[in-house]
């Protein structure tokens, strides 16, 4: 019936959320060639010592990461304006309706439950609808500080994600086709209102010589397992996570 219903508000936005999945579409393809023009800089500049090559290439990098920053706020925009569009009919749908009641009715369901629903409940749907484009693919590295791989994502995960909880482990996680720690953790990013968004982290640590690189991949929670029961399996956002993230991840080169 929420499908349904959305399907029916999404409708008058339906070239907003073309254009939403068009500028997530070339944001994705964007951030998965960075590291290709990284590893071509090594490859065919620092192996090579062409200076220019590396300059050019770098320029190119940053060109492409300005282009994609324009794009990320342009499509933010794009999907708030389709949430609070979305927000603004289905209040006035409401509203509508609750002018159509008879006082047995009013005196049924009652003012303060009706004016639950024409505010808080939509605002849910609207920060679902704002939010759920959202999601990313964020690299970095550290030093390690003589801390295991386990250590450092305990530690950055409480320090990012304050409040989080481990859904699961992932024993096997791997950065650069070297083993670390990894897990799946559940984050409820608390708006400016008492309610909060449910976000899916996964989080991969692996450390060489000192060095720790960190992966974490961050976006809507989707419930799902395979009897179709909310048991904390993996989610299809996990999955689809997962998918995009394996190339990204292990295109990490370790220095000798």
């Amino acid at each position: 019936m929420l499908t349904r219903l959305l399907r029916g508000a999404l409708r008058p936005y339906l070239a907003h959320v073309v254009l939403v999945v068009i500028l997530l579409a070339i944001g994705a393809a964007g951030s998965l060639y960075l590291p290709n023009l990284n590893a071509d800089i090594i490859n065919d500049g620092v192996i090579a010592g062409h200076l220019h090559y590396i300059l050019m290439t770098g320029l190119l990098m940053i060109g492409i990461t300005l282009v994609l920053g324009v794009l990320s706020i342009w499509s933010i925009f794009v999907a708030s304006k389709i949430a609070m569009g979305v927000g603004a009919d289905l209040r006035e749908a409401v509203f509508a309706k609750v002018q159509t009641f008879s006082a047995g009715e009013m005196n049924h369901f009652g003012t303060p439950t009706l004016i639950t629903r024409n505010t808080n409940d939509l605002l849910v749907l609207s920060i679902a609808r704002g939010a759920q484009p959202v999601g990313n693919i964020e690299i970095g590295g550290i030093l390690a500080g003589g801390r295991t791989a386990s250590a450092l994502l305990a530690a950055e995960m409480h320090s990012l994600y304050p409040g989080a909880t481990r859904s699961y482990a992932l024993p096997n996680a791997m950065v650069g086709y070297l083993g670390g720690a990894g897990g799946v953790y559940d984050y409820y990013l608390q708006g400016g209102t008492a309610l909060s968004v449910h976000e899916r982290v996964i989080m991969l640590v692996a450390i060489h010589r000192g060095l720790a690189i960190l992966v974490q991949v961050v976006g809507n929670y989707q419930a799902f397992s395979a009897n179709g029961l909310n048991d904390g399996r993996p989610s299809i956002a996990d999955c689809a996570a997962a998918t995009i993230a394996d190339p990204v991840v292990n295109s990490v080169v370790w220095a000798p």
